[in-house]
């Protein structure tokens, strides 16, 4: 029963038109995640970190070998190294030692971990340290993440 000559339904054809651009965009849509073209937008960074004590060639000091693999989907920019809350040039460490690729060089203030990829640091602990203390390891990345790890000095 129409009451005023002005007002009008969705035809038919309209309606039909419009559930099947609906029906085609989200096939589309699914294919691509299912494709991964959509999960390249949401890349993920994530360090593994792994901690090796032992006593170094100075008696009462010691060496901690910081091994770092980067199992994330995009390239991680390591931009702090922490030793139990400073960074590491505040921490009373006579020496560091950064190797990626096989090639020696002293760390930078940030350096970028390529997927897939691992790192080592070796840092020499000053007089500060003592035997069987809790050392806190802490990596931050320019991303704001931070990776955190404990060991005991020997």
């Amino acid at each position: 029963m129409r009451t005023n000559g002005s007002r009008r339904g969705l035809s038919t054809v309209v309606a039909v038109i419009s559930i099947v651009a609906l029906a085609i965009g989200l096939t589309i849509a699914v294919m691509l995640w299912a494709t991964g073209v959509i999960g390249s937008f949401f890349k993920v960074e994530r360090l593994q970190l792994t901690l090796y004590t032992d006593s170094a060639e100075q008696p009462d000091s010691f060496r901690i070998t910081i091994d770092i693999k980067n199992t994330g989907t995009r390239d991680a920019v390591i931009s702090g190294v922490y030793l139990n809350g400073k960074p590491f040039w505040e921490a009373n460490v006579s020496r560091v030692s950064f190797y990626i690729e096989d090639v020696n060089q002293t760390l930078p203030m940030a350096f970028s971990l390529p997927v897939g990829k691992t790192a080592k640091i070796e840092v020499y602990l000053g007089s500060e340290y003592h035997h069987n203390q809790n050392l806190e390891v802490r990596l931050r990345t320019s991303a704001g993440n931070d990776v955190i790890q404990s060991a005991i000095l020997p």
